[in-house]
């Protein structure tokens, strides 16, 4: 038996978008790992859709009646969730605990970080640093600072009307001059037209759907492709050997229980060296507004 809370509104409709975000992301990965769907504007069109259209697809009214699950729908999760799965639990008490460990995983790699504010410095700005910076397009736009920090570490704060170039102490010693420009100019990439607007718009989106892992696999996997754009934005007509160097050096850095960032490293240099290991199938604009029609088709016939 299902518990009685689990068809309170909230829960319910927090469950259908998780259905709904698991079913059509498998479909994508599925379908993106059969034809090597390589990076670009298109995958991260899809990559929205998949964020945004079952927040869409679970709130059409009606599809939680009894008529519509019992005469109309293709699928009823209600019968699988009710499965047992040994010691007297069933499979929504697991899909229960897989979103409470969602949530803290949002909650401690998302949301707090927001709230760890690093130091610094705005003034006496090392002349090496102002030299690099001057050849950044726009740079006097950008209000420039030391992080107080060891690490290799360069991050954009602010807004596209206010922004921060940060860079800290630890890349200023160990990234030469080749190196430093690079990583500023990745930097400044992230400042592009709508691309601030866009990224912040879906990790809002994304923190809204704080207890469904599979939001979190697409906002992180965006957020990769938004990384991989930067990347190739920075090195247009460039040299990409200084890029490559200065990841390579970041990657050294990390721990080796830091997964995630060490992954998220190998791809962005896999990708600047031409071996991500994907075909770089081109997909078209008009293939992405029939996907997201066919799954806001067929995705409400599943409750």
């Amino acid at each position: 038996m299902i518990p009685e809370y689990w068809y309170l509104p909230p829960v319910a409709y927090a469950w259908q978008v998780t259905l709904h975000s698991l079913l059509a992301g498998s479909v994508f990965f599925a379908w993106a790992r059969h034809h090597g769907l390589g990076s670009g504007r298109p995958k991260r069109a899809i990559l929205c859709v998949l964020l945004v259209l079952p927040l869409v697809t679970a709130a059409i009214p009606g599809r939680g009646s009894a008529a519509f699950r019992d005469t109309v729908a293709w699928l009823d999760s209600a019968r699988v969730l009710s499965m047992p799965v040994g010691f007297d639990l069933h499979v929504a008490d697991v899909a229960l605990l897989v979103g409470a460990v969602a949530l803290l995983a949002t909650v401690w790699q998302e949301v707090l970080p927001i709230f760890r504010h690093a130091r610094a410095d705005f003034s006496n700005l090392p002349e090496r640093l102002v030299r690099i910076v001057a050849a950044v397009p726009d740079a006097d736009r950008f209000q420039l600072g030391v992080l107080r920090d060891h690490r290799i570490i360069l991050a954009t704060s602010g807004t596209p009307w206010a922004p921060r170039l940060l860079v800290s102490e630890g890349a200023l010693q160990d990234l030469d001059d080749d190196e430093l420009l690079a990583t500023l100019l990745h930097e400044r990439a992230h400042w592009n037209g709508r691309r601030w607007l866009g990224t912040h718009a879906l990790y809002a989106i994304r923190l809204f759907q704080c207890w469904n892992p599979a939001a979190l696999w697409t906002f992180r996997t965006y957020a990769v492709e938004v990384e991989a754009a930067c990347d190739a934005e920075a090195t247009a007509a460039r040299d990409r050997k200084p890029l490559i160097r200065a990841l390579l050096k970041v990657y050294e850095t990390l721990e080796r229980n830091d997964v995630a960032a060490r992954r998220i490293l190998r791809l962005r240099i896999d990708e600047l060296r031409g071996v991500s290991g994907t075909h770089g199938a081109e997909v078209s604009v008009e293939a992405v507004v029939l996907a997201g029609v066919v799954m806001a088709l067929l995705l409400p016939w599943i409750v």
